[in-house]
């Protein structure tokens, strides 16, 4: 900037940074103990219940905010580690990983809350059981899919746009690469709310004619109607045949 920052604007910039340190340091503290206490009880054979994917997926997305909160830190001690630095005309190699560490740590943790959504409408279209399958595909989905675009961005900004501390993208078509799939996890995670509150006939299909529960359990009463009909019919079909021998033949129509 031209200008020189005033007392004012210096004095807000620092309050905001003290209160999303001060906010950041509480969920750090926060989440470090909820991802012990699953853990914990997850290993733990007198708790079956938290031994399941969903409580998997709800660690890795308590890590993600971890890794985020840990990134902001770290990007904050390096580009701002001393007060006369020239931002206008830093760059060093430390300054450009910690702003792709923030970047690759936020994209995962947008990725995690929509795994969340993904995971769940597994769960509403097939059995808990057939849950378990999808677990591994979207722990790939959901550490993949932002390792893929962090490293496009990083190959594209070291070959033609490498200037600063890669934290300027105003611009910039290539910070796509980073919000596109930010935003795209976001409208997912909105999209699925929305087609469930719109005519009550998606609704229906997902939570009970596509629940592979439902259909299975539908199937068995049909099966046992059938075959109870089935009964039924045989032995009103049978007759008794008396012999001259005095030795009764049982026959059935079938």
């Amino acid at each position: 900037m031209e200008d020189e920052d005033t007392l004012d604007e210096l004095s807000y910039l620092s309050t905001v940074k003290t209160i999303y340190t001060v906010g950041y340091s509480i969920s750090i503290t926060s989440l470090v103990m909820a991802i012990t206490v699953l853990i914990a009880f997850s290993c733990s054979c007198l708790c079956r219940r938290l031994h399941c994917p969903r409580n998997y997926i709800h660690i890795h997305l308590f890590l993600t905010f971890i890794l985020k909160a840990v990134a902001i830190f770290i990007k904050d001690a390096v580009l701002f580690q001393a007060e006369n630095t020239d931002h206008c005309s830093f760059s060093t190699t430390e300054c450009k990983f910690s702003v792709v560490f923030c970047h690759y740590f936020t994209m995962t943790n947008f990725m995690w809350l929509l795994v969340e959504a993904l995971y769940l409408n597994c769960l509403l279209l097939t059995s808990f059981p057939h849950g378990r399958r999808y677990f591994w595909w979207l722990v790939l989905f959901g550490w993949g899919v932002p390792t893929f675009f962090i490293i496009l961005w990083i190959l594209v900004k070291g070959y033609l746009e490498d200037n600063l501390c890669w934290d300027f993208n105003q611009d910039s078509p290539f910070w796509w690469l980073i919000k596109g799939p930010i935003i795209l996890s976001v409208g997912v995670c909105i999209i699925f709310p929305v087609l469930y509150k719109s005519v009550g006939f998606i609704v229906s299909i997902l939570y009970c004619f596509l629940n592979q529960e439902v259909q299975a359990e539908i199937c068995r009463k049909w099966r046992g109607n059938s075959y109870g009909f089935m009964t039924v019919w045989r032995k009103r079909t049978r007759w008794t045949m008396p012999s001259s021998s005095g030795i009764k033949m049982t026959a059935s129509v079938c």
